[in-house]
């Protein structure tokens, strides 16, 4: 049975961490936690709470520097977060299962 996940603790910038979770997991922490590794540009994700979305990577080619793309977010189907690109648009761009959720750490299934 899925967990179901509040909305509100998923609000914030989510930044990838290299540690390990559960086997076929990824651990992201809150931007600024103590057990974040310093890293040239990680993956990571502001989720807000009006529903829009800035997901920032490094650039497709490489360079030195940072991308960031707006979008939109929703929690579906208890435990699912999907990302949408632009404004929103009725096909999520990608889709999650949140494993677990606390205010120091999120654990999802890509």
């Amino acid at each position: 049975m899925a967990t179901e996940i509040n909305p509100g603790e998923l609000h914030g910038k989510w930044v990838f961490s290299n540690e390990k979770g559960p086997e076929g997991t990824v651990v992201y922490r809150p931007d600024g936690h103590p057990l974040l590794q310093p890293s040239r540009g990680p993956d990571s994700f502001t989720l807000k709470a009006d529903g829009s979305l800035q997901q920032t990577g490094i650039a497709p080619d490489d360079r030195h520097g940072l991308t960031a793309t707006p979008g939109s977010w929703k929690l579906t189907d208890k435990n699912t977060l999907a990302f949408y690109s632009g404004a929103g648009g009725e096909k999520p761009q990608k889709k999650w299962t949140i494993v677990s959720v606390s205010p120091d750490k999120m654990v999802v299934k890509k």
